[in-house]
């Protein structure tokens, strides 16, 4: 009996270790503005997309049949730089790590310089303890916010630049 006692530990215990908990995305941005474009890249756990998706599709998924729509579609409504900013797909890859790097771009205008409000609950929906990271890269400064299940969206207040006559 303590033979199979050790072995059910050492089974539960294993079955622990493949498991990961925490939830962690990262986003990065920058403002080009000599191509007009807001240009990033967000990375997340493929297996956590995966899940996340699936359940809302209520079908398995995999990233690598997903289609661009599809992605961009859940991106656009999980992450935003204010209303009429839609971000569009660029490419994507899948690393060894399984980490999935989805990279993205929209073109912007003149009062994209103006105080924003950002939402990035990506995975927030299927994971309490999902955490976001968005830094901002903006006229040679690095801008990061922090978004946890309670705290969906942050304001970024960018300061005008001075030019000297």
């Amino acid at each position: 009996m303590k033979r199979l006692s050790v072995l059910f530990l050492l089974l539960f215990t294993s079955l622990n270790l493949s498991a990961h908990e925490f939830f962690f995305s990262y986003a990065e941005f920058e403002v080009n503005e000599l191509s007009g474009e807001l240009q990033g890249t967000v990375i997340f756990t493929g297996h956590d997309m995966e899940k996340a998706l699936g359940l809302s599709l209520m079908s398995e998924v995999e990233l690598d049949s997903l289609t661009e729509e599809r992605l961009i579609a859940y991106i656009n409504a999980h992450l935003s730089f204010g209303a009429n900013v839609q971000l569009r797909y660029f490419g994507h890859e899948i690393k060894n790590t399984g980490e999935f790097y989805l990279y993205l771009y929209t073109p912007i205008s003149a009062d994209f310089v103006l105080p924003k409000k950002i939402r990035f609950d990506v995975l927030m929906d299927y994971f309490v303890d999902q955490q976001n990271k968005l830094t901002l890269n903006y006229r040679g400064e690095k801008h990061h916010l922090v978004f946890l299940n309670h705290e969906r969206e942050q304001l970024l207040l960018l300061q005008p630049t001075q030019h000297e006559d």
